[in-house]
């Protein structure tokens, strides 16, 4: 059956359940008559198997509990009346212990979801009413998240973060990009998640090289780093990388406050294969062409194309030659402060810690 018409059959069935359970007249009536409050009842009717199991999509094998985790979501989206396509029908369908919720909706929204004990992947980017009173919802309801994608959740702060740092000790991946309120408390929480392996603070201007050392120190499996436009992050963070994420693979670090210093101690990670520096004020085409040279298992890098005329053609050649491809990316680079002056600052700031 195509996704549309096993959409519209969907839609009736949740329609028709809904009118019968709460006692409204009609479809019409229930879609405008529908709150968070209906959800969490018809989650539990869910739960206890009151709804039945016709109620799944028509020609699919579903048990109760997958059932309530990968259609809640669907389920609010139908209810709201605010329209469903059959691709991310089939999406939700397919994601059986996943649940997207890219849009606006309300703290008691994740309250409904937090009685999904197996959930391992939410997607609430983008979700500007979300607060840190929602995430103490998942925190506190859902122990096998894994997944978590808070991009632009502007409303949360250290204290939502730390509810699902303490809370959900099997994540594994989460994004915090552009979260703008967010600290380095909430990095020192995430250091408690030892099987953490993929993280995002692009665009967090209050978190430094103190909450990115906690990370490093406590996070040993970190994989895959986002920390451009983290302006307070800087040779100090670089070094505790090197000395303890050995499990690195991937990094941006376009725009952070990272000189030749620091990007030479990234390069002794053996295993980095993939690095971002569109934009590095500190560092120098010496420096950078140190760093390619070192690091050796290099397969990826994206540069700003301002330092390809100013490295010897012959170096770029040797390291291409080992397998790595360049990406030049061509935006306006300024350098607002002198190498020298920047190296002393920051080897100050390591020798004081």
């Amino acid at each position: 059956m195509a996704a549309n018409e096993t959409l519209v059959i969907l839609r009736q069935q949740v329609m028709s359940s809904f009118s019968r359970f709460f006692s409204l007249e009609t479809a019409k009536e229930s879609s405008m008559s529908v709150t968070p409050e209906h959800l969490l009842r018809f989650n539990s009717l869910i739960e206890t198997q009151e709804v039945p199991m016709a109620f799944s999509p028509p020609g699919m094998s579903l048990q109760p509990s997958s059932f309530r985790v990968c259609n809640l979501a669907i389920l609010w989206k139908l209810l709201t009346m605010e329209g469903v396509t059959g691709q991310q029908y089939d999406r939700f369908s397919s994601s059986r212990f996943g649940v997207d919720l890219t849009m606006d909706i309300f703290c008691a929204g994740l309250k409904a979801l937090g009685a999904c004990s197996k959930l391992s992947s939410l997607k609430i980017g983008i979700c500007l009413k979300i607060s840190d009173e929602g995430l103490t919802h998942i925190g506190k309801s859902c122990p096998e998240l894994r997944d978590i994608d808070l991009y632009r959740s502007g409303g949360i702060s250290d204290e939502g973060v730390t509810q699902i740092a303490q809370g959900c000790p099997m994540l594994e991946a989460i994004n915090l990009s552009y979260c703008t309120e967010i600290t380095d408390s909430s990095l020192t929480a995430l250091s408690k998640c030892t099987k953490l392996n993929t993280l995002e603070i692009r665009g967090c201007p209050r978190v430094s090289s103190s909450g990115l050392s906690e990370i490093a120190t406590g996070c040993r499996l970190l994989s895959k780093l986002d920390i451009k436009k983290c302006f307070e992050i800087n040779d100090v963070g670089m070094l505790y990388l090197s000395q303890f994420s050995h499990s690195l693979r991937q990094i941006n670090l376009s725009y952070c406050s990272v000189t030749d210093i620091g990007l030479l101690s990234l390069s002794s990670i053996c295993g980095l294969q993939n690095m971002t520096i569109v934009h590095l004020a500190g560092i120098s085409p010496n420096g950078l062409i140190a760093a390619l040279m070192v690091c050796g298992g290099l397969t990826k890098v994206k540069l700003n194309s301002a330092f390809k005329s100013m490295m010897p053609p012959h170096m770029l050649k040797n390291v291409e030659a080992r397998g790595c491809v360049f990406q030049w990316i061509d935006k306006p680079y300024k350098v607002e402060m002198e190498p020298c002056d920047v190296w002393k600052q920051q080897s100050q700031a390591v020798l004081v810690r």
